[in-house]
């Protein structure tokens, strides 16, 4: 039976290996001592691992993670996920609660925030 070859982003373990070597001297010595007191090492495949993902953020930081999605792509992929499990009466039944708390929520808003009926112009130019 063969063995399936285990790779880490489509890199063997020597390549990872061959990564770590060449990256790690681009980080100053206080940062290679650093890793080298947390425990990293480049031998054994969750070591090789672990030291990889360490220098990559060390050398690439991102200094504002972006997300894959925006939040409205994950609700949806929420809700859709969530409609594989319920039935058609499950949905309508929610949809019915849920446009109940809307109206309810909108009838709140309205009677503490009225509009009023005239709208003021103020007219700055001369």
């Amino acid at each position: 039976m063969a063995r399936q070859k285990r790779t880490f982003l489509g890199m063997s373990y020597r390549e990872v290996q061959k990564w770590n070597s060449e990256n790690r001297p681009k980080l100053d010595r206080q940062q290679q001592q650093k890793l080298k007191e947390q425990g990293f090492r480049n031998v054994g495949w969750e070591s090789v691992i672990g030291l990889y993902l360490a220098l990559d953020a060390l050398i690439n930081p991102d200094p504002e993670p972006e997300l894959e999605s925006s939040l409205e792509e994950l609700f949806l992929e929420a809700a859709r996920i969530g409609d594989k499990y319920q039935t058609d009466e499950d949905r309508a039944t929610f949809q019915r609660e849920f446009d109940r708390e809307i109206a309810e929520i909108n009838a709140l808003i309205e009677e503490q925030f009225p509009q009023p009926q005239t709208i003021e112009f103020i007219d700055y130019s001369r």
